[in-house]
């Protein structure tokens, strides 16, 4: 929502623990398992500079207006296929992920290529499983492939994906983002309040001044927005179509997601229902959490969000909406007439839903564009408090007093410290056919019927709602189960919701094409919200006929509601309820008649209540054989879920063990359920031959320490294990329950441990690749290397064998200790803090104190000496593959004290991958202990770090860089070699080393890294290949913008030189002279400029653009300060390929948000073109 004066920020909030995103419910495996996280591959998402984040939120929402943001997407692209994190369970395989983005406060996942076979189930969890989403199933593919789910508590989620044996091969998604929530997300560790921070004046829905409003708050819904990189809140609703056909249309605001594309949109995701039971809060338990995923945009104003027209955005959810969130479609009236009452039913700050009343006539104004777009309101004080609007309550209806929908919501400036300020609403008499953009009569009359008012609807739709509530809907459930004769035909019909309130008559008559009959007594029961019972003689008649046991569907039909409220019984609507059940004669197969194989194989009584049970629910049993599988379905029966089951443990845990070795396995992460004795067999694993050396034993772990071997707990096995190669498994684990001293069995369960025996003549254990390791066989690190990568001896040994061997054997770095610091010079050099301890203070309070990790983690230790009065430069910035943190001390005592810190950095706004740059005053002589570590325990890497000094009146050193032109295929097409060669003194104050090499069409940019202030550059071309050949002009464009020279070059024609103004990324221009004069743009995209380069650059540089943030991931904006005016925004790689186009009008005050999808890291430039001028900006992304 846009406030006139200042925007309030939302608070996201979400419901309990209990979530009910459309899913199929039910629990993780590794839950049911019991499944260790411990082996769990995760993904650490880096993180962002959230002072900066929160800054940038404050000036935008400040400024333009927008939703509150509440987090922001980061890429992942972790696939499904490419990681191998599956564990082999009964019936199928287990694929389970964790990802970790720090100091988050909630996780959304976000997926791309989304396609769920049927059978197999994605869940969503904490580690410790406190809050559960999904089983996501077949029913949430959808054409676009994308997929996301809302919010999750915490910084830390596990993606665990079922995928049953008949279906194996055939999932396939890819996590492609998360949503890192850092603000606005209620019930996490923090929370004020149980239901989010909206304003206290606010007023619950259900209060007394939402009787009258009961129906029109069911269409009232919360988005969680996604917005290129960006994450907030939005209200809508849900409204009517004369076809009257339950199309599930939302209405909402155009600047809730104006910049939104087509995946952002299939990632949005709707609130019903959320709110709270009564007047008061509640508890978070009691309030309802019914989501959905996905829509698409249907129409739009087109306005640019109010500038021009009324804001709004028509989306159709991508599913129906369930029966079961008992939705309503709001009316409408299209009149431009006032409304004199009313009311605003809304989300603010993301809270629960409040209500906001009206009692005067709304007056027609503008929202800064043409006249009469919008209502203006001014709102009332009543019974529980004074409802206002807030961030979050964008998009949302206001109703006029006959219940009907006339605007939503732009902006204003209510509070509940000035609650009677306006607030002003985009008029649907201006939706209808006013704006730039799309009509919305073209979808909400799509028959034409050219009515101003159109009531609202339940579903189904097709009648008007008249708040008696007596009309229960349809609820259609597929249910199926085999009754065969002489069963008895109990059949709990779960998920099916009928209505409370009055009798019911029930007639059962045959599915299309169906034959068959009921036996007697068969009955079907019913759940909450009311328990019903239908059969011959409750509650209804069964159908006349005699209901032969033949084969056949059924479906029950013609539900009649009695109004309970009317003792007469008046009919108020008919609803279907389908509920399948088959009804099966015993000649078929699925009741082990005749032409039936598999009964000879079933090892139990076929009239054993749980073989019964096992075939109804799994057909596969019977109709091809009775296996492992069906002996667990079996056992899981009989135990009756007791609380002694240990479950099904399945860990696939590998060592290679050859002749000699100590046979002593860690089974790390294994889990074996607390309580009772077990007993171990020995099985080879099929085909596998083998055997297990005297006193072989497995060593388990936490929860419950255990041990197997040849005389502990168990018998390994009859045969002589003798040390042959082959794969060993442990099976048949019988748990004996611990409260029946005679050792009852209560469940079979199977622990699957697999560890490789092998013989001397096995290749791992030195075959044909032994004589090419240049290691003792018996050296720790070899075997290490090894067990890591076999590719090292089935292969060969090469580098990347070297490279592992030389960090399990390098230890700390030499510097590793304060007291070993080495003694540099001014210069660059090359460091490493692989292996390496924290042994310096810790800094909490610094500006090394960032995301809570306030010390210089695994750091590696300097010492510097000044040769003059100066500024000291310490940098890693664009060098170094780690996220790094800086600091200097003054020398003495080591480790230095915290008092002894100068300067720390952790990452500096402009600089690459999280590294870091300072600056320090230094005095001639005095030594300085300089310090480089990561931000957190588990970074550490290398790189190269730069340490200069600006000596107080001293002409820092020049440098001369070669511009030289090779020819090629024309006279405007060359190869020109940046190639820096030190000044004579041999200081090293040039950076560049033949850089790289770059192809000139006419004109280019370049971003060139490692300038430093104070030192003077010489661009030359008065040398080297092609010399004379070419006559470039120069730009030379400081990181702020400022332009430190341009032109023809000096005096001699062949060179320009110039001082560095600040340090960090230059743009450097070069145009070929010859094509002075030449207007447009090069054959590769970058501007031809002309000659009078000084001129041109300075009128563009005006800093009437910018980026933020700046490095970022793909995801920024583009801000505007100006007069304005049409403009054309191409973002293109260095090597002048276009990534990203498109046009704005921008005007004032204004941002576009820019994605570039997965493009891969490094730097690009955006480029504006306007009003005949060209502004340049450089981008990193990482």
């Amino acid at each position: 929502m846009t406030k006139l004066y200042a925007l309030l920020i939302g608070l996201m909030l979400l419901g309990t623990s209990v979530w009910a995103q459309i899913s199929e419910g039910g629990e993780p495996l590794g839950k049911t398992l019991s499944l260790s996280l411990e082996p769990v591959e995760r993904t650490q998402i880096s993180s962002f500079n959230l002072q900066q984040v929160q800054a940038e939120d404050a000036a935008t929402e400040e400024k333009h207006g927008t939703y509150p943001r509440i987090g922001r997407v980061l890429p992942v692209g972790v696939n499904l296929q490419d990681l191998d994190a599956w564990t082999e369970v009964k019936g199928g395989r287990v694929w389970r992920h964790a990802l970790k983005s720090r100091d988050a406060i909630g996780l959304s996942v976000q997926f791309e290529n989304f396609e769920i076979p049927a059978g197999a189930k994605l869940f969503i969890h904490t580690p410790d499983y406190q809050q559960v989403i999904g089983a996501f199933t077949d029913f949430n593919n959808h054409e676009s492939g994308v997929f996301s789910t809302q919010p999750v508590h915490g910084d830390e989620v596990i993606v665990e994906y079922f995928e049953p044996t008949a279906v194996a091969g055939q999932g396939q998604f890819e996590i492609a983002g998360l949503v890192h929530v850092y603000r606005m997300m209620p019930q996490a560790e923090g929370a004020q309040r149980d239901f989010g921070d909206s304003d206290p004046c606010q007023i619950n829905v259900n209060c007394s001044e939402g009787n009258n409003w009961q129906d029109q708050k069911r269409g009232v819904v919360r988005i969680f927005i996604i917005e290129g990189q960006f994450a907030g809140w939005c209200s809508g609703s849900l409204i009517n179509n004369t076809a009257q056909d339950c199309t599930p249309y939302v209405l909402t605001a155009l600047h809730c997601g104006i910049s939104a594309s087509t995946a952002n949109m299939n990632q949005w995701v709707f609130f019903f229902n959320y709110e709270s039971a009564g007047c008061a809060n509640g508890t978070a338990g009691q309030v309802p959490n019914n989501t959905m995923t996905g829509c698409a945009r249907i129409a739009d104003s087109g306005d640019g969000g109010g500038n021009s027209g009324s804001d709004y955005m028509l989306v159709e959810l991508n599913n129906n909406v369930p029966q079961g969130y008992n939705p309503y479609y709001n009316g409408w009236r299209r009149t431009n007439v006032t409304s004199s009452s009313g009311v605003s039913i809304h989300h603010p700050s993301g809270d629960i839903k409040k209500i906001s009343t009206y009692n005067s006539n709304l007056s027609s104004v503008t929202w800064g564009g043409p006249a009469g777009t919008h209502w203006m309101v001014q709102w009332a004080s009543t019974a529980n408090g004074h409802g206002v609007t807030e961030g979050g309550s964008s998009g949302s209806p206001i109703f006029d007093n006959q219940g009907r929908i006339i605007g939503t919501l732009t902006g204003g400036s209510s509070f509940c410290t000035n609650p009677t300020s306006p607030d002003l609403y985009g008029k649907m008499s201006y939706h209808w056919n006013s704006n730039p953009g799309d009509n919305l009569s073209t979808f909400l009359d799509p028959i034409s019927s050219g009515v101003n008012t159109l009531d609202g609807a339940n579903e189904p739709c097709g009648s008007s709602g008249g708040g008696g509530g007596c009309l229960p809907g349809t609820v259609s459930v597929s249910l199926n189960q085999n009754v065969c004769p002489g069963e008895t035909g109990i059949y709990n019909a779960t998920g099916v919701e009928i209505p409370a309130g009055g009798g019911y008559a029930v007639q059962f008559v045959p599915g299309p094409g169906g034959t068959g009959g009921n036996g007697t007594g068969f009955s079907i029961t019913g759940v909450e919200p009311l328990p019903f019972e239908f059969d011959n003689d409750i509650n209804g008649v069964l159908s006349a006929n005699s209901f032969p046991p033949l084969s056949g569907t059924w479906i029950l039909t013609g539900f009649v509601y009695t109004d309970p409220a009317n003792a007469g019984g008046s009919f108020c609507g008919i609803a279907d309820d389908d509920v399948t059940v088959n009804f099966l004669g015993a000649a078929d197969p699925a009741c082990s008649g005749s032409g039936n194989d598999c009964i000879t194989d079933i090892p139990f009584p076929e009239n054993d209540p749980c073989v019964i049970q096992v075939l109804a629910q799994d057909p596969f049993c019977c109709d091809t054989e009775w296996d492992e599988l069906c002996d667990d379905q079996y056992f899981d029966c009989i135990s009756g879920g007791a609380e002694c089951d240990a479950g099904t443990i399945t860990s696939d845990l590998t060592q290679n063990i050859c002749p000699g070795e100590e046979a002593i396995f860690d089974a790390s992460g294994v889990d074996i359920p607390q309580g009772g004795n077990y007993a171990i067999g020995f099985d080879p694993g099929p085909g596998a031959t083998g055997g297990l050396a005297d006193g072989f034993s497995i060593t388990g772990v936490a929860p419950l320490p255990y041990e197997f071997d040849a005389g502990i707990n168990g018998v390994m096995a009859a045969n002589d294990l003798e040390p042959l190669g082959g794969q060993w498994t442990v099976v048949g684990i019988v748990y004996t329950d611990p409260d029946d001293f005679a050792g009852s069995i209560c469940a079979f369960t199977e622990q699957e441990i697999t560890i490789n025996f092998l013989s001397a003549a096995d290749p791992l254990c030195g075959g044909d690749c032994i004589t090419d390791i240049p290691h003792p066989l018996d050296d720790p690190c070899v075997i290490i290397v090894l067990a890591d990568d076999p590719f090292c001896c089935d292969t060969e040994w090469d580098e990347l064998c070297d490279a592992a061997y030389a960090d399990c054997t390098s230890g700390p770095p030499a510097n590793d200790d304060c007291n070993d610091a080495i003694t540099i010079s001014q210069g660059v050099h090359s460091f490493s803090t692989v292996g390496a301890t924290t042994d310096g203070p810790d800094h909490p309070g610094s500006d090394c104190d960032a995301f809570n990790q306030s010390n210089v983690n695994n750091d590696v230790w300097y010492e510097f000496t000044a040769t003059c009065d100066g500024t000291g430069i310490f940098s890693t910035c664009g060098t170094v593959d780690f996220d790094t943190k800086i600091a200097v001390y003054s020398s003495g005592v080591c480790p230095p004290p915290a008092s002894a810190l100068i300067i720390c950095n952790d990452d500096f706004d402009g600089c690459s991958g999280f590294s870091s740059y300072l600056e320090w005053n230094i005095t001639e002589g005095t030594t300085y202990l300089l310090r480089i570590g990561g931000w957190g325990p588990d970074d550490s890497g290398s790189g190269t770090f730069l340490v200069n000094q600006n000596c107080d009146g001293a002409e820092p050193d020049d440098c001369l860089i070669w511009v030289n032109p090779t020819p090629t295929t024309g006279w405007n097409d060359f190869n020109t070699i940046f190639d820096g060669a030190p000044v004579p003194d041999g200081s090293g104050n040039c950076p560049f080393n033949e850089i790289t090499v770059f192809e000139v069409y006419q004109s280019e940019a370049y971003a060139v890294d490692g300038f430093m202030e104070g030192v003077t550059y010489t661009f030359s071309h008065c040398n080297g290949p092609g010399a004379g050949s070419w006559t470039p002009t120069y730009a030379i464009i400081a990181p702020s913008g400022a332009i430190d020279a341009s032109g023809l070059g000096d005096g001699d024609g062949c060179s320009i030189t110039w001082t560095a103004s600040e340090s960090g990324t230059y743009l450097i221009v070069i145009n070929d002279a010859n094509s002075c004069g030449v207007a447009g743009n090069t054959d590769n995209g970058y501007p031809a400029l002309t000659c009078a380069l000084a001129t041109s650059v300075e009128e563009i540089a005006v800093n009437t653009f910018g980026v933020f943030p700046n490095p970022n991931k793909g995801q920024f904006n583009i801000t505007f300060e100006g007069a304005g005016g049409l403009a054309q925004i191409d973002v293109l790689e260095v090597s002048g390929k276009t990534v990203f186009a498109s046009q704005f009008n921008f005007a004032g005050e204004a941002y576009l948000p820019v994605d570039l999808g997965r493009q891969a890291s490094g730097m690009y430039f955006v480029r504006i073109t306007m009003n005949d001028q060209v502004n340049v900006m450089k981008v990193t992304v990482h």
